[in-house]
């Protein structure tokens, strides 16, 4: 099977209304079903879907939103049937300018989950071949690679991926690829990601033993320079704070960047030295890595964002 995804997405991106080009942060999220995107610095909003509404019976959904380009951003749709479980997925393309647009591919197998890679490409989740779900609490998923020419290569990675919603699907690989998040089953005591190193081809426990069940990792970022988390304490047992941490891979000595209730969901801009990070009850917030402000940015969840770009140089005179 061969998928266009970037020449698809550039064509689309031809024919959409030029937006004046980005050189403020942006970071895309879910809100309410629908996908966002918000200029940072001017509190500018655009909507890259309207049709969305928050998952149940008879609603399609959309989610996991990730910049793969300056103007375009790949999120995925489920649609629920009439007894609120998920009868189809796709994968769609949004231009984020004056008139935003929309493109789908409708040939990949329900894809569950989705991230984007280096080298232009594009990890998701599905399910193998026409595999039904038989299992009421989830199914074994594997993780598929669109490369830059179109093609979808298979690996061997899978995860067990259960009842969750889409603001819990992102995978997520370090610049160097060694690292991948992937979503997973969680339960009322375990975490909603984990982190593999696809060296080893083995996972890396992020949760001490001793704090198992009470404490959950609730989002992953990858950078040039580490690994950041959220983490969500339940209850003063656990001997943490929710927030976002500096994630010690070696020992498990986390650091606590910034202390924020409910903490769930984050992405890292190290060159602004800022995060946003989400919460459980659909709050966004901006976070000073430095000084560890919170500021509330936002209504929304599961964010993404997209550096500012390098303002064009000065044409020479003469």
């Amino acid at each position: 099977m061969r998928i266009a995804l970037l020449s698809l997405a550039l064509a689309l991106l031809a024919t959409a209304t030029a937006a004046e080009p980005n050189t403020l942060a942006q970071v895309v999220f879910s809100r309410d079903g629908n996908i966002v995107v918000l200029d940072m610095r001017h509190g500018m909003e655009r909507a890259l879907t309207t049709d969305g509404a928050p998952p149940g019976p008879g609603a399609k959904t959309y989610g996991c939103p990730v910049f793969v380009d300056r103007d375009i951003a790949l999120f995925l749709s489920w649609e629920y049937d009439d007894h609120g479980d998920v009868s189809a997925c796709r994968l769609h393309a949004g231009v984020a300018s004056d008139e935003p647009q929309v493109a789908t591919w409708e040939d990949l197998i329900q894809p569950l989950g989705l991230g984007a890679l280096p080298h232009d490409q594009i990890a998701f989740l599905e399910l193998d071949g026409d595999e039904e779900r038989e299992d009421p609490f989830g199914a074994e998923l594997h993780v598929s690679i669109i490369n830059a020419e179109g093609h979808v290569l298979p690996t061997d990675i899978a995860t067990w991926y259960g009842d969750i919603n889409l603001d819990r699907a992102r995978l997520r690989v370090a610049t160097e690829g060694d690292l991948l998040t992937l979503p997973r089953f969680p339960t009322d005591v375990s975490s909603w990601y984990r982190l593999w190193d696809l060296v080893e081809d083995a996972e890396i426990e992020l949760i001490p033993e001793d704090l198992l069940g009470g404490v959950l990792v609730t989002g992953v970022d990858l950078t040039e320079f580490g690994v950041y988390g959220t983490l969500l304490a339940l209850g003063e047992a656990a001997g943490m704070e929710s927030g976002i941490y500096w994630l010690d891979l070696a020992d498990q000595q986390h650091e606590l960047l910034a202390a924020i209730p409910n903490a769930a969901g984050l992405s890292i801009d190290e060159d602004e030295g800022i995060a946003v990070v989400g919460t459980t009850d659909g709050k966004l917030h901006v976070v000073d890595l430095e000084s560890g402000t919170v500021t509330y940015l936002t209504d929304g969840a599961d964010p993404d964002m997209l550096p500012a770009a390098e303002p064009e140089p000065a044409a020479d005179e003469g």
